[in-house]
This record gives structure tokens, C-alpha cells and sequence, in this order.
């Protein structure tokens, strides 16, 4: 997608078994996050440090944890906070 702001040591792939992840725009994934399978990420999209996602996340939505949960909703106005970028 576009405007994705990938922190460092953040690997996206295939789980060795479905497929590849799709990420849609305006998304912030945190250092050392991993994002694996054929799994959708929404636009509008915070995924926390250290995360592993293993599920679709709908867009507007923050997650976190191991594996990945919802912790709260965010927009496009959010993601441009945590990066200091303005997305449209």
C-alpha cells in the first residue's frame, strides 16, 4: 500500500504454507514486528513492536501482542501522529 512506515528488523513473508500478506495504506508497523501467511492488513493500520500477526486486521485498527490483538481503533490523522508524515 502506500505511505507504509516499516520500522527496522520487521519481516513480512509467507508462513511457509498460505501465501504472502497483502498491506493497504497508510500503515505503521513497529520494530521487530512480524507479519506472515495470506492475511489481509487494512489501511489506516498500527501494529505494535514485537507483534506477530497472524490474522487479517480490519482497517482502522491498532494491534499488538504475540499473536496480534486489537487494542484500539485509529484513522489516517493517527498514523500521520506516530510518524511525523502527513498521509492523505
Amino acid at each position: 500500500g502506500d505511505n507504509a512506515y516499516i520500522l527496522h528488523n520487521v519481516t513480512v513473508g509467507d508462513d511457509f504454507r498460505t501465501g504472502m500478506p497483502s498491506i493497504g495504506n497508510n500503515v505503521f508497523i513497529g520494530t521487530g514486528s512480524t507479519i506472515a501467511g495470506d492475511i489481509q492488513i487494512g489501511d489506516n493500520v498500527a501494529i505494535g513492536a514485537m507483534s506477530y500477526v497472524k490474522a487479517d486486521v480490519p482497517s482502522n485498527t491498532m494491534v499488538a501482542g504475540i499473536p496480534a490483538k486489537p487494542i484500539g481503533e485509529i484513522d489516517a490523522e493517527g498514523i500521520s501522529e506516530l510518524t511525523g508524515y502527513t498521509v492523505m
